[in-house]
């Protein structure tokens, strides 16, 4: 799996097609390509790449501002057949890789009771934060050092013993 750092505009068609697939697979919301092209402009957009297939796509916050200049995962989508935690532990060791030195920790603001990653992301070494999350009242900052996650390769090599 590679992850690298996409732009909108430079963006092939099967790539566009990839990413309005992924944004509208489980979502209970199905943005159309105008809608999700203005969505990912926000923040940095990496993409997740399965060889030459775009297999999802995360939004990443450089330096958050509300999270003291963390780098900040606000989105991590991907193809249900990817929805496993050793690809899962990948893709977030990949975002670490591509955003390291750019600050200390790695943040993900989550819904604690209904993100069924939870498990998987405390196992990789996020601890719930006492900060509130400034997105929505019931959600859960989870912090990481940045150095955990570039040392995670052992769990990417035994996925069992992730959790």
């Amino acid at each position: 799996m590679e992850i690298r750092k996409i732009f909108v505009n430079t963006l092939s068609l099967p790539e566009v097609l990839a990413l309005l697939d992924i944004a509208q697979g489980i979502a209970v919301r199905r943005p159309d390509w105008q809608e999700l092209k203005q969505e990912l402009r926000q923040f940095e957009l990496c993409g997740i790449y399965d060889g030459a297939q775009l297999v999802g796509y995360a939004q990443v916050n450089v330096r958050s501002p509300y999270f003291g200049g963390s780098t900040q995962i606000l989105s991590l989508r991907y193809l249900w057949p990817y929805n496993q935690e050793s690809q899962i532990a990948e893709m977030i060791h990949g975002i670490a890789e591509l955003y390291r030195g750019q600050s200390p920790w790695m943040v993900m603001d989550i819904d604690a009771k209904r993100d069924f990653n939870f498990s998987l992301y405390k196992a990789l070494g996020f601890q719930v934060s006492t900060m509130r999350s400034p997105l929505v009242r019931n959600n859960v900052v989870l912090l990481c050092p940045m150095d955990s996650l570039l040392r995670a390769d052992f769990m990417l090599d035994n996925p069992s013993g992730i959790c």
